[in-house]
């Protein structure tokens, strides 16, 4: 019987900015050398998109492919990008997350270029952040519903 690799929880809470990004880079890391797989709670206003773009960057390092991202209480604007780090099936949110972007969704992905993946994924929000079973009530939460 193989071992079972722990989790060990990093979270995020508050406006992203370059310090916090400093922060949740070093205890991935950490995370990583210490050989757990990392689970990210986030509850984000938002806040620098390139400090998270560089924490969307390290989440999706293909060596580390069970990261988790669980988004709780609010996951809004440059938070989104964070959420996006990791692939679909290891995307979550507690059962009142309020989700917002900044109505993004109304660009066709198919017009962005194709060195912009993180943009094409942000504007596919809210129909694949969870699956389509959930866009409709994502859609609702957020304020996107015509």
């Amino acid at each position: 019987m193989s071992k079972q690799i722990e989790r060990r929880e990093i979270l995020v809470f508050g406006t992203i900015e370059e310090d916090v990004a400093r922060d949740f880079l070093m205890e991935l890391n950490q995370c990583r050398a210490d050989g757990f797989i990392p689970l990210v709670k986030i509850c984000s206003g938002g806040g620098d998109l390139t400090a998270a773009m560089a924490m969307h960057d390290a989440l999706a390092d293909e060596d580390w492919p069970n990261t988790g991202v669980i988004a709780t209480g609010r996951c809004m604007s440059s938070a989104l990008a964070v959420l996006l780090g990791v692939p679909l099936v290891h995307r979550r949110a507690t059962a009142n997350t309020v989700f917002m972007s900044h109505a993004i969704q109304n660009i066709d992905s198919r017009d962005l270029p194709d060195d912009l993946p993180v943009m094409k994924e942000m504007a596919k929000i809210p129909c694949e952040v969870f699956g389509p079973t959930r866009a409709i009530a994502i859609k609702l939460i957020a304020g996107m519903m015509e």
